[in-house]
């Protein structure tokens, strides 16, 4: 998640009033908790449309299910009754 940030002190980080758009991170939390900048905006990732199934597509036949694979020592039993 991307987030605006302001500068609250002046440090190496950023001059104070300065403001820039970062990636939220477990260091930039310690930045705001310790006060050193403040969170100006959060910013959220557009929704995300989901694809409706096409009406035309009604009467295609449903996929058939696939088979599991046996786990590998139900094969070992298999191969060595044989």
């Amino acid at each position: 998640m991307r987030v605006t940030i302001e500068g609250v002190a002046s440090t190496d980080v950023l001059e104070r009033g300065e403001q820039t758009t970062v990636e939220w991170t477990d260091y930039l939390r310690g930045l705001v908790r310790a006060g050193l900048v403040r969170v100006v905006e959060w910013h959220h990732p557009a929704p995300v449309e989901v694809a409706q199934p096409d009406p035309d597509d009604a009467g295609a036949p449903e996929p058939e299910p696939v088979e599991q694979a046996a786990p590998k020592r139900a094969r070992r039993r298999a191969a060595d009754q044989e």
